[in-house]
């Protein structure tokens, strides 16, 4: 790699004042924007249409912090694997 990665997205800057689903939406979406950069498709830990994928955090490290973060922020949580 030659440059440091970078992306470009345009959101409503309501979705990004608040925590919440839009919130992970648009993270979901800057996020996806980089790691293509690293040969990855897409991010394993949210979506684009506002889910965390829990079962990609780490239970001893970020997961509970996550989940209790989505609960507060009444945000929608999945177990599903891609």
């Amino acid at each position: 790699m030659t440059a440091s990665p970078q992306t470009t997205s345009v959101f409503d800057i309501d979705d990004l004042a608040e925590d919440g689903p839009s919130l992970i939406a648009a993270t979901s979406s800057l996020a996806a924007g980089l790691i293509q950069r690293f040969g990855y498709p897409e991010t394993l830990r949210m979506t684009t249409v506002d889910v965390i994928r829990s079962k990609y955090w780490s239970n001893l490290r970020y997961g509970p912090a996550v989940q209790k973060w989505g609960t507060q922020a009444n945000a929608d949580t999945t177990q599903a694997p891609l």
